[in-house]
């Protein structure tokens, strides 16, 4: 189970307001915004990427302790609460909105693919994650010569490729050529399937329309995701479990 409290973010009269949510194993939540800026932060904010403070952590955990109980610092010291972040960020996995930089623009896409699999060591299982994403196709095309889309959607797939995280964040995943075009966004919404599947938690931001568009494939395959609009005044958002 994941729980978010007070989470920043600006709505679109530019008012500071706070998003929190629970949501449990096997759940899928959308958040939507015209800003991509905004999303992004939320999702920083959720992995912990932002460049928090150490110190100012520590103090944060030390005044939920209550004065009488152990010594705080036995439990809470610098060492402690770089490990907790550490353990934290190991269980999420970030997609960035522009991520090509991990591919090699001149090898092709299998030979991308191929040394990231042997990098982690599953091998075997990438046959099932080109299949999944739709990019049998495509396999012996030189990185720089695919489209947009098909970038983006190997990107994605290594990105499944990496460690298994509980939790994964993914930023605008197709960009502006998600809203068109079917192969794309039947890709996501097989991928948040087989994620969800796993008992992980999949969020994901993009525009409400596109949202939209990729909760119809979700119903599709038994998957009913939670949309928080960032645009509302206040973003229902309640725990689910499939």
């Amino acid at each position: 189970m994941l729980t978010l409290s007070n989470i920043r973010y600006i709505s679109l009269k530019n008012a500071p307001r706070m998003l929190s949510m629970t949501i449990g194993p096997r759940a899928c939540l959308l958040i939507a915004g015209n800003n991509s800026e905004y999303r992004t932060r939320i999702l920083l904010e959720i992995a912990r990427l932002n460049n928090y403070k150490k110190e100012k952590i520590n103090q944060r955990l030390i005044d939920l302790i209550p004065k009488k109980k152990l010594p705080t610092e036995i439990f809470y010291n610098k060492v402690n609460v770089d490990l907790f972040i550490d353990e934290w960020r190991d269980q999420v996995g970030y997609l960035p909105e522009h991520p090509n930089g991990i591919c090699f623009q001149r090898m092709t896409l299998l030979d991308n693919l191929i040394l990231w699999a042997k990098l982690y060591n599953v091998e075997p299982a990438l046959d099932l994650i080109i299949n999944m994403c739709g990019l049998d196709r495509y396999i012996d095309y030189i990185y720089r010569d695919l489209t947009v889309l098909i970038r983006r959607i190997s990107c994605i797939a290594i990105g499944l490729i990496m460690p298994n995280p509980t939790i994964w964040l993914m930023d605008n995943p197709l960009g502006d050529v998600f809203l068109d075009n079917i192969r794309g966004t039947l890709s996501i919404a097989q991928i948040i399937c087989y994620k969800c599947n796993q008992n992980g938690i999949v969020i994901l931001t993009s525009t409400l329309t596109q949202l939209n568009k990729l909760t119809k494939f979700l119903n599709d395959n038994s998957v009913d995701p939670i949309i928080a609009n960032m645009d509302n005044e206040s973003p229902d958002i309640e725990f689910y479990e499939l």
